[in-house]
């Protein structure tokens, strides 16, 4: 059997002696062809620049809605989210996202998309005092004191 060690050298292949053949390929692992599907597992609501969700009578924001999906994947949905308002005499949402504040009171904000909702709750407080302003903001005086004015601004009369 002179014959068998040139015959596996010209298939780049070692040959077992008590065989004569080559070794066969290990079978590849059984794997599911059908990946699981892809699912949208949340909808998160919020304020344009993450500012607070509060508003006075009259007062516009912007919300953004996005959705989460089960391979971590997200989107922006603002402009395809069903938006509803909790109580629209307070407050109202247009079909993309903007909150328009009426009178004072509080609400929930929800947008739907394929079935699964995220919700922003909101407050419509009326102009009060916390709007007061100063001019200017900060005075600096030395160890032997000194005097200036200070202009304050209220947007009620009864601050």
């Amino acid at each position: 059997m002179r014959w068998l060690p040139l015959f596996c050298l010209a298939f780049a292949a070692g040959c077992s002696e008590e065989t004569g053949r080559p070794p066969t390929a290990p079978s590849a692992p059984v794997t599911d062809p059908t990946p699981a599907p892809v699912t949208l597992t949340s909808v998160e609501v919020g304020t344009v620049g993450n500012s607070p969700a509060t508003l006075y009578p009259g007062e516009t924001k912007q919300l953004w809605a996005v959705a989460t999906y089960s391979d971590a994947r997200s989107s922006d949905i603002t402009n395809v989210a069903l938006w509803q308002s909790s109580n629209p005499t307070v407050a109202t949402v247009s079909s993309g996202g903007q909150l328009s504040a009426a009178i004072e009171g509080t609400i929930d904000v929800v947008a739907t998309y394929k079935g699964v909702q995220g919700a922003l709750h909101a407050d419509v407080r009326k102009l009060g005092c916390e709007a007061t302003t100063l001019s200017p903001v900060a005075l600096i005086f030395g160890s032997f004191g000194g005097s200036s004015n200070v202009l304050v601004t209220t947007p009620v009369s009864d601050c």
